[in-house]
């Protein structure tokens, strides 16, 4: 059995004249929509960072290994403009972090006393930049502890690198929305599995037994995703504790 359900929806009315970004919603809106910037990678050379203005954005003078922007509007300069959809800037809609089509499979089946059944659910389209961005915080704070997935960073060894050069003052480029760390929150997790076998009842029935069944449950036993390492995909983001597995074995025994 199968099921998969979509859940869209758009703002009619918000008191947002303006439809300013930095509000949660505007009129027209589709709810879920992330803005952000277009990455284009990270710059290769001292000289090429020099010749992309980003600064009002940023906030430092830009070196090789730093996150370049795409320019958008072609000024020559990465803004947000006034940050309203109107007039967004180098900003666009890159995603929305709804998650839309739901869906469950299950199954069961049953053969010479052998009993199996399953729960598979997820979502088939979803897209995030963690609002917890704890995944990042060490280009901003010498205090901030970074995870095995922060040591793919640029360097001259490693340019090909999913974060970019290591830098404390470099929050207020990683912390943008942006294309480079949108992730693909789509995922399947096998929630439950059972596995059963009932004893004939030739065999339980010398030990005054009507029916004994053994029984294995699990519970989160598997998932899929394509988020970074450290996310659970159900609740997408890294410093909550994630679903547990859960493991019990038993005999249901009947007199």
């Amino acid at each position: 059995m199968a099921a998969v359900s979509e859940q869209i929806g758009w703002v009619t009315k918000y008191d947002n004249p303006t439809k300013s970004l930095s509000e949660n919603f505007y009129e027209g809106m589709r709810i879920g929509e992330i803005w952000g910037f277009e990455t284009e990678g990270y710059f290769k050379t001292d000289e090429e960072a020099a010749a992309w203005d980003q600064s009002s954005v940023v906030g430092y003078s830009a070196k090789a290994g730093d996150i370049k922007f795409a320019d958008l509007d072609g000024n020559k300069k990465i803004t947000k403009g006034s940050n309203t959809v109107d007039d967004p800037g180098d900003q666009k809609i890159i995603g929305n972090n709804l998650s839309r089509y739901y869906f469950t499979l299950m199954g069961s089946s049953e053969w010479r006393g052998i009993d199996f059944s399953v729960f598979f659910q997820g979502v088939l389209k979803r897209k995030i930049v963690a609002d917890n961005s704890f995944y990042l915080n060490h280009y901003s704070s010498e205090w901030s502890v970074p995870q095995q997935m922060n040591f793919d960073y640029w360097r001259e060894d490693n340019t090909d690198a999913f974060f970019p050069r290591a830098r404390f003052d470099g929050g207020s480029a990683v912390h943008e929305k942006q294309t480079q760390f949108l992730q693909n929150a789509a995922y399947i997790r096998l929630k439950q599995l059972q596995l059963g076998y009932t004893i004939p009842y030739k065999y339980s029935s010398k030990a005054k037994i009507t029916k004994a069944r053994l029984y294995f449950n699990a519970e989160n036993l598997w998932e899929y995703s394509k988020l970074l390492d450290g996310f659970d995909p159900e609740i997408a983001q890294v410093n909550l504790y994630p679903l547990t597995r859960a493991f019990s074995f038993g005999v249901n025994v009947t007199f």
